[in-house]
């Protein structure tokens, strides 16, 4: 899209950062952050961080791991605030993305790979259908209509693609029995605990 389209590309670069000197400042503190409290950030939580269990640690501690390693003062300081910035461009690349993918979709219908790949996604985590006709009428989501022509040609290629490769003789069929729980919102009458649903799915292991 940057490569096509490049003036509207840094059109809405411009406009998604909204007040650069804003943006300046904000590095600056998070810098400034980033040097009185040595790993830790106090304006973004690095979640990466958290997990790997790296808490917040005392200056004369991180200056002598820092010494030890041969390290200089504000290295870590400037790749963790790096690392801050790279996300935040990332995201803001994010941002550009969708705006032009509902600005193509909106002049051609057939310009909707990203619409196509958020309906897919919708299908497959079982998204209400009120939640896919609004962000389809919002230009973020192909419509109903069209998730299950999509969801249709998907299974019918793999459909060839298992014929094929069961055809070789060098596959052999695992089967497995589970059941499932279909929860109604409103129960009813009529089905009051028809809820367990059994099913038996099947895959091709290459021998």
């Amino acid at each position: 899209m940057r490569m096509y389209a490049p003036v509207t590309w840094e059109l809405l670069q411009t406009l998604l950062a909204a007040n650069t000197s804003l943006v300046t400042q904000r590095r600056a503190r998070r810098r400034r952050a980033h040097m009185q409290d040595g790993d830790e950030d106090s304006d973004v939580e690095d979640d990466d961080d958290a997990e790997d269990g790296h808490n917040v640690r005392n200056e004369s501690n991180v200056a002598e791991e820092r010494n030890d390693k041969g390290e200089g003062p504000d290295e870590d300081e400037d790749e963790d605030v790096n690392m801050i910035e790279k996300r935040r461009q990332a995201v803001l690349t994010m941002k550009t993305v969708i705006c032009l993918s509902i600005v193509a979709q909106s002049t051609n219908q057939k310009c909707n790979a990203l619409q196509a790949m958020v309906g897919i996604f919708l299908h497959a985590c079982s998204t209400p259908e009120n939640v896919v006709d609004l962000l389809s009428r919002f230009g973020l989501s192909v419509s109903r209509s069209t998730i299950y022509s999509a969801v249709k040609s998907l299974s019918a290629d793999a459909t060839k693609q298992i014929k094929q490769a069961g055809s070789t003789l060098l596959t052999g069929p695992v089967y497995d029995n589970f059941e499932y729980e279909s929860k109604h919102l409103v129960p009813t009458l009529e089905k009051p605990h028809d809820t367990l649903i059994h099913m038996t799915s099947g895959m091709l292991l290459r021998l």
